[in-house]
């Protein structure tokens, strides 16, 4: 399964996030995973989209490479 990064909107809150290739058209609304049952609008799909294996491992080097926030 391939994901997109999408700018999604609901009301004035506007955000981005990968979503499932199925819903990733601009003007479909889709539920994030914060299952509140609110529906966020697809207003822009980016043109790189990336296996899930490939987004799972991207999002570990992401998370890897920040410092620390808390300190020892």
């Amino acid at each position: 399964m391939k994901y997109y990064q999408c700018e999604l909107s609901r009301g004035p809150a506007k955000t981005v996030g990968w979503i499932e290739e199925r819903g990733a058209k601009v003007g479909h609304e889709v539920e994030l995973l914060t299952a509140d049952g609110q529906f966020w609008r697809v207003e822009k799909v980016f043109h790189f989209g990336l296996e899930e294996d490939a987004l799972r491992a991207k999002q570990r080097n992401d998370r890897n490479s920040l410092s620390s926030l808390v300190r020892a």
